[in-house]
């Protein structure tokens, strides 16, 4: 069987992870390039926006996005493989977070209203308040707590 001329079909370089259990708001716009992997459960918020790209991780604890929260597009949020001490937390955005491009999330708790300024790392435990701007800080790992 050929193809026609121009006709060029790629393969994936990876095989797609695991589907986690999800429970996502029918308000929550998620972009069909957006990914959620992971075994442990996703909770997405009401008007919550995944932008193209976005990724959210649950393979090693759940993750929680409050309503209003905007994942950019190449953002990361959850914990991946080999956490150690973190196995089974849980990522949680409150209310009204935006987590800029780039940015990796894999803070306990990131809180109501802050902003993770683009291409920021947050690690494993890490606790941010309220009306937080994290444009300064960008790698931030334990211990932190803001």
């Amino acid at each position: 069987m050929s193809s026609g001329a121009g006709s060029v079909r790629r393969q994936a370089s990876a095989a797609p992870g695991p589907k986690p259990p999800c429970s996502i708001h029918p308000s929550a716009i998620i972009s069909d390039k957006a990914v959620i992997v992971g075994t442990h459960p996703v909770s997405i918020g009401e008007n919550v926006v995944l932008h193209p790209f976005a990724k959210i991780v649950s393979n090693t604890g759940a993750v929680r996005i409050g309503k209003n929260c905007v994942v950019g597009d190449r953002a990361t949020v959850g914990l991946s493989d080999s956490p150690g001490a973190f196995a089974g937390t849980t990522v949680e955005l409150e209310e009204s977070v935006s987590v800029e491009s780039g940015s990796i999330v894999q803070a306990e708790k990131i809180g109501t209203g802050s902003t993770v300024e683009a291409n920021s790392t947050l690690g494993p435990g890490v606790v941010v308040g309220k009306v937080s701007d994290q444009s300064i800080l960008t790698n931030i790992s334990v211990p932190f707590v803001c």
